[in-house]
C-alpha cells in the first residue's frame, strides 16, 4: 500500500463490506493496514452491533505508535483479552 497525495483511493468501513458480501459473523480477524487500525476498528466498534464483532483479532502491534488512539485500551474495554504476542503481532479473544 502506498499512499500517494494525487491518487483517488476508494475506501469504505468495514461495516460497510460485510454488509455488502453479507458476512453476519466473523470468527477472526487479521488487521495490518499499516498504522490505520484504530481507524478502521474505532468505527467499526462504535457501529456494529456486539453479535457482529470478532471472536478473534490478531493484529499488527509494530505500528502501535501511529495509531493515534488508545486500541489495545477500546478493544479491553469492549471485552477482549490479549492470549497471545508475537514480535508483530498480538493474538486477542473476546471474553
Amino acid at each position: 500500500f502506498e499512499e500517494r497525495a494525487d491518487s483517488d483511493m476508494e475506501t469504505r468501513t468495514l461495516i460497510a463490506m460485510l454488509d455488502e458480501l453479507k458476512i453476519k459473523n466473523i470468527g477472526a480477524i487479521k488487521i495490518d493496514i499499516e498504522g490505520r487500525e484504530a481507524e478502521a476498528l474505532g468505527p467499526f466498534f462504535r457501529e456494529a452491533p456486539k453479535a457482529r464483532w470478532p471472536r478473534r483479532i490478531v493484529i499488527e502491534h509494530l505500528t502501535e505508535a501511529e495509531w493515534g488512539a488508545d486500541l489495545f485500551g477500546q478493544l479491553s474495554a469492549a471485552g477482549y483479552r490479549e492470549t497471545g504476542r508475537t514480535q508483530q503481532n498480538s493474538l486477542l479473544e473476546l471474553a
